[in-house]
């Protein structure tokens, strides 16, 4: 009896883990500040810091990423005119220029110089 061999061969290429981002609550007011964690970053000295965005506004910038890849920063909630939704983004560029990103999400709640809406 005859015996078939199957082999298979599959090419692909490891990349380094992509950096995410975590907030330590999940609602804001513009004016006020939210904590922003990071892990994954960059930790080589010729990286730079990170910046965080909130709602495409600079709310952080020259966030020091720790040995380890970490970071713990305060971003400042922009004046945002409708509450809901927006999006945290955290960005840092490596030594080559190289670009990366991670993504988070708040919710903004009602200015604090607006009164809340009544719900009955």
């Amino acid at each position: 009896s005859e015996s078939a061999a199957t082999t298979a061969e599959e090419t692909f290429t490891v990349t380094a883990r992509r950096p995410v981002i975590s907030l330590l609550t999940l609602e804001g007011r513009p004016g006020l500040t939210v904590e922003v964690q990071g892990r994954g970053f960059c930790a080589e000295t010729a990286c730079s810091g990170a910046t965080i965005l909130i709602d495409g506004q600079v709310a952080a910038t020259g966030v020091t990423v720790g040995a380890d890849g970490t970071f713990v920063a305060e971003a400042a909630v922009p004046a945002i005119s409708a509450a809901g939704s927006v999006a945290v983004t955290a960005l840092q560029q490596d030594a080559g220029g190289l670009e990366s990103r991670a993504f988070g999400e708040l919710i903004v709640t009602v200015r604090p110089n607006q009164p809340r809406p009544v719900i009955n």
